[in-house]
């Protein structure tokens, strides 16, 4: 599988130390490229409508050859820090200059790496959610993972090894599949035995709720 990594940072740190990890699980039988936007000549969109969504664009700078790149991608890993309660400014040109081959762009695999320097439950977190959410519909996007990191510390992130080996064991896993699943982080055997007691708590639970209450049952209808 061919993927693209957007990396959205212009420096050498925790976005990049995420980028590197997940490298370092998906590099086994997947083409991988990095974009750095900071290193190319892209001028900003000009809604000139030239494009019409399909085109490419008018600039004769670096917008066409990196478009292409991600249009020919199976898969787009989207990498960035939060500057202002959002994605970084970088990013957000490549995202904008996606629309001279935005048609080119649908039903593709995505992914998405957001590190900020406030703790996870921050709002900001949700913002930069919520739009690629609405990218994903708009375009079909087969979202298949969506991370979140708190790292403050230029080197913090790298220096956490179970985050490290969460973004490791993801792009494992895109060895292994091409359609979408659910992620969730390996769990050691304590773990995995706290969950099958408490899968059988809850089968208990239900089973006592129909026994004292059976109207939660859903009722056939005879017709």
């Amino acid at each position: 599988m061919k993927i693209v990594i957007i990396n959205g940072s212009a420096r050498k740190g925790n976005t990049l130390a995420a980028i590197n990890a997940f490298i370092k699980g998906a590099s086994e039988k997947n083409k991988i490229e990095i974009i750095e936007p900071d290193k190319l000549n892209i001028a900003p969109c000009k809604g000139c409508g030239v494009c019409q969504c399909s085109k490419g664009c008018v600039d004769k700078d670096d917008t066409n050859s990196t478009i292409d790149k991600i249009a020919a991608a199976d898969m787009i890993l989207f990498a960035t820090p939060v500057y202002w309660w959002g994605m970084s400014a970088q990013l957000k040109l490549i995202i904008d200059k996606c629309y001279c081959r935005g048609l080119q762009l649908k039903n593709k695999k995505v992914g998405t790496i957001v590190v900020g320097g406030s703790p996870v439950g921050s709002i900001q977190y949700e913002l930069i959610d919520k739009q690629f959410d609405c990218m994903a519909k708009y375009l079909s996007w087969d979202m298949l993972f969506k991370k979140s990191y708190y790292a403050t510390a230029r080197d913090e992130l790298e220096k956490n090894k179970d985050s490290m080996n969460e973004l490791e064991w993801i792009g494992k896993k895109f060895i292994k599949h091409t359609t979408k699943f659910q992620f969730s982080a390996p769990c050691n055997p304590k773990q995995r035995k706290t969950g099958i007691f408490r899968c059988r708590f809850l089968f208990i639970s239900f089973l006592y709720q129909i026994a004292v209450q059976p109207s939660i049952l859903p009722r056939s209808r005879i017709v």
